[in-house]
């Protein structure tokens, strides 16, 4: 079984192309910082939060779009400055896009391809 890897475009300010790590094991999606940056994502509250390796970390939640095949999808995630991958895509972003692993073919499937989904507002 190896990683499952999609190139997606991710957008603040500016754009970029990435190569995104999609993990099931993710709760929610992480940015590192030097991306956020680069792309100037809007930082809003410091948040506590887990990472893979099981030590703590401290973060700051945003707001991003990804656009990945023909969909734009506006979602959440969490910066922070420790990160392996640019990009790590959690099961928050699957549920909201109707997506899944499918870890026969190594790939990323949804169910139906969705246009646009409605920008959601999260408090913070």
């Amino acid at each position: 079984m190896g990683e499952i890897i999609h190139s997606v475009r991710i957008k603040g300010l500016k754009i970029k192309r990435v190569d995104a790590f999609f993990d099931s094991g993710a709760s929610t999606t992480f940015i590192r910082s030097d991306l956020a940056e680069e792309i100037k994502l809007p930082k809003f509250q410091e948040v506590s939060t887990y990472l893979a390796d099981r030590s703590g970390s401290k973060g700051v939640l945003t707001e991003l779009t990804i656009l990945i095949n023909t969909m734009i999808i506006p979602t959440r995630g969490i910066i922070v400055d420790r990160l392996d991958r640019q990009l790590i895509i959690g099961v928050d972003f699957m549920q909201i896009t109707k997506s899944f692993l499918d870890f026969s073919s190594d790939r990323l499937r949804f169910k139906e391809e969705i246009k646009l989904i409605k920008n959601r507002r999260y408090r913070l």
